[in-house]
């Protein structure tokens, strides 16, 4: 949780959410 957190991790969790969302729809 703590590392979502960083703001060099988010943008990774950001894109791996835009991936996910781009893969399913």
């Amino acid at each position: 949780p703590d590392v979502l957190a960083e703001p060099n991790y988010r943008p990774l969790s950001l894109t791996f959410i835009e991936y996910l969302d781009g893969k399913y729809n």
